[in-house]
């Protein structure tokens, strides 16, 4: 059947679903029939009907266990997460006997995310008590793949014969062995293939499982392998036609299909929404996912209308939370870069952040700390206009709900307060916790396999500690203890000699203390040295921060050039110093950038890939030509920032006959890629990926390979570059 026939198809299917299949033709007879029911739609992904079934179903059968451990699970997967805990609490004092009880705390426990070693803990637990039950073992093994996935193989092949389990041990055998092939970087393709063979035998066995075809269906997705995930995902809709997350990956699959017109696309995706939105208009859950399939369509009224809707029926859901919140950010996206230094703006940012904080109920703690990272993020545009008490509430309330970004709340929090010179002895009992904290997120990174070796583990901990302990200097800079920020500071340098910030602080030490020598201060430490000392060593800090690269304006070049007049009582010669200060550091950057070079370098990868323009283009097409291959994404914030250079790159050599400069872009929708390309007025060549990044170890964007002639990858660029042009070029020259 050609891919026209299968849109069309999927689309009838849903239609035809939505207005003939009735929710729940009647209730079940008996309370093992309705926790088969709540069972059925929590592995069919429908847990917002799995909830509402769950909470119906107790009404009648209150003293049935395994339904009301099912209905635990179900409202805890419908992201009412602290109140299932809270169920299945009570559930263990009220039946302390109950299997079934430790079975539910197990669940909840797993599912919320500040419970990870009481799941393990609860999970093992259950399972002890009734290892015979196939459910228990899908628990354990639930547990294990969220929380330990290393063990969950070994444990599953311990307990059950392959080829004899469930259909709910398939899909975990599935989920185990993904999360395996992600705990390696690249991603081990292998374990990836491994997983979606296992979800083939799933659909062979048990062809009427919607789970087989769903997971199968997002895993081939995530690898932009959106022909093979299409019919996948089609059925999974027929199976299972309120399973949310086979709607998500059929919006996504359609999108990314790069032969189907943007109207043809439209036009599937929304009469998919259609049927989903016919079996379930009031379900503020169904409508939250609605709202993301315009979202691929990039069609704000039509994500206006869904939020509105939200906000109409349930204006204190869940789900109107994150209406309010993501739009609070997309008036800061629509600002851009610019709209911060308007004061009325960042005056309205500020307000739609305040207004979501003074809600009654907010029932997401990780949205209230997002809220006051933003409310953080809009005062310290402010300058020093902003309320210091208001400043001070976004900060601590960064410390008390934000558990995502350390370094904005530990260090960046207490540095803007010491800025502003205010709550100083707060700034510093937030900076000192900072250490810890940072430690923490470190290991809890390594412990979700984000580093590969100790190495890399170590010096996360290196400059996570040097953010942490730059900031606490520089709040005792600001109260008058240079002493004691000089130990600091230092420390911070030795941990992580390349950080501008620190760098800068540094230079700002050492002038104060070039300020405190003239004044005759009593601090022993001033009077052994003299003025001139002290100014040189500023300089000298200040000249490492230029040759620092981060997005932004460098704060050490202004900083340079008032100690190069105060020094010298004028501002002849500036520029030529600053020169001489730019030949150097080119002149070590080029070193460094050459001597990066592969000494063995490997083959890239053949590929044959469609391009944005229409058509297709192959690895054999460049054959012989020095290629620079630029892997990027809407999405990807560096990729943004360093597009107008990889434009001037490809510009500069469109001409040369032995270069080819092209780039891959990541995204799921070529229109969304096109709209981009046409608003920002790029013509640069652009391929779109169809998993081959993946299989071939990208992890990082933006990534750019430089390849010899040969077809080996001679350099390796991961990141954003402040001089792309001209690093990229001696890299270019040094290949020919």
């Amino acid at each position: 059947m050609g891919l026209h026939r299968v849109l069309r198809a999927a689309v009838v299917a849903a239609l035809v679903l939505a207005t003939a299949l009735p929710a729940l033709a009647q209730d079940p007879a008996t309370a093992d029939e309705a926790a088969t029911a709540v069972r059925r739609a929590y592995f069919d992904y429908d847990y917002e009907g799995a909830d509402a079934l769950g909470a119906r179903f107790l009404a009648r059968f209150p003293e049935h266990a395994p339904l009301r451990a099912w209905a635990i699970l179900a409202r805890s997967m419908n992201s009412e997460e602290d109140e299932a805990v809270a169920m299945a609490k009570a559930f263990m004092a009220e039946a302390p006997d109950e299997p079934w009880a430790y079975w539910a705390w197990a669940t909840a426990a797993t599912w919320h995310g500040d419970l990870d070693e009481e799941a393990l803990v609860a999970s093992a637990d259950a399972f002890r008590r009734d290892p015979d039950d196939p459910d228990f073992l899908w628990m354990r093994a639930w547990a294990l793949q969220v929380h330990d996935a290393q063990a969950g193989l070994p444990f599953l092949d311990e307990h059950v014969q392959r080829g004899e389990e469930t259909a709910a041990l398939l899909s975990i055998r599935a989920s185990l062995i993904s999360s395996l092939s992600w705990k390696t970087r690249p991603r081990d393709m292998a374990l990836a293939d491994s997983a979606l063979a296992v979800l083939a035998e799933l659909r062979r066995r048990f062809p009427n499982e919607a789970a087989g075809y769903a997971t199968a269906a997002s895993e081939l997705a995530g690898s932009r392998r959106m022909a093979e995930a299409l019919p996948l995902a089609r059925r999974a809709i027929e199976l299972a036609p309120k399973g949310l997350s086979a709607h998500w990956t059929f919006w996504r699959a359609v999108s990314g299909q790069p032969d189907v017109d943007a109207e043809e696309k439209r036009r599937l995706i929304v009469g998919d929404v259609d049927a989903l939105l016919a079996l379930s208009p009031d379900s503020p859950g169904t409508l939250n996912w609605a709202k993301e399939a315009f979202k691929l369509l990039d069609d704000k009224d039509g994500v206006r209308r869904i939020e509105d809707r939200i906000l109409e029926l349930a204006p204190e859901s869940e789900q109107a939370e994150w209406v309010h919140v993501e739009r609070y950010r997309a008036f800061a996206a629509d600002m851009g870069e610019g709209g911060w230094k308007d004061a009325a703006k960042r005056r309205q940012y500020r307000d739609l952040v305040r207004a979501f904080l003074d809600r009654p109920v907010i029932h997401q703690s990780g949205l209230k700390g997002d809220a006051y990272r933003s409310l953080f993020t809009a005062l310290s545009a402010d300058s020093m206009e902003a309320d210091p008490d208001l400043l001070l509430e976004a900060v601590e309330g960064m410390v008390e709900f934000e558990g995502i970004n350390p370094h904005v709340t530990f260090a960046n929090g207490p540095i803007v307060l010491a800025d502003r010179g205010v709550h100083l002895d707060a700034a510093e009992r937030i900076a000192r916790q900072g250490v810890e904290e940072g430690r923490k997120k470190i290991d809890q990174q390594k412990k979700q396999g984000a580093y590969r070796t100790d190495e890399e583990y170590e010096r996360a901990q290196d400059w996570m500690e040097s953010i942490m302990v730059d900031a606490l200097g520089w709040v005792f800079f600001r109260q008058g203890r240079l002493e004691a920020a000089e130990t600091e500071l230092r420390r911070s340098h030795d941990l992580s000699p390349q950080s501008r910030t620190n760098l800068v602080h540094l230079g700002r030490l050492f002038e104060a203390r070039a300020e405190r020598a003239v004044r005759g201060t009593t601090d022993h430490a001033d009077l052994a040295s003299t003025e001139v000392d002290f100014l040189d060593q500023a300089e000298t800090w200040y000249a490492r921060a230029m040759e620092t690269q981060a997005p932004g304006k460098n704060p050490a070049e202004a900083a340079l050039r008032a100690l190069y007049i105060r020094r010298r009582g004028t501002a002849d010669g500036i520029e030529d110093y600053f020169a001489n200060l730019s030949d150097l550091d080119r002149a070590k950057r080029r070193e460094k950038i050459l001597a990066e070079r592969m000494v063995e370098p490997e083959p890239m990868a053949a590929f044959d890939l469609p391009l944005l323009t229409g058509g297709r283009m192959a690895s054999r097409d460049v054959e012989g030509k020095i290629l620079v291959i630029n892997m990027w994404g809407t999405w990807c914030g560096p990729c943004i920032i360093e597009m107008p250079d990889i434009q001037e790159v490809a510009r500069k050599y469109a001409d040369d006959p032995s270069v080819e400069v092209f780039t891959i872009d990541n995204d799921t929708s070529p229109e969304l890629v096109r709209r981009f390309m046409e608003e920002k007025g790029y013509d640069f060549r652009v391929l779109l990926d169809d998993g081959y990044l993946q299989r071939s170890g990208v992890v990082a964007y933006p990534t750019t390979w430089f390849v010899e002639p040969d077809g080996r990858i001679a350099f390796l660029k991961r990141g954003w570059s402040d001089d792309l042009v001209e690093e990229f070029s001696w890299r270019i020259d040094a290949l020919r």
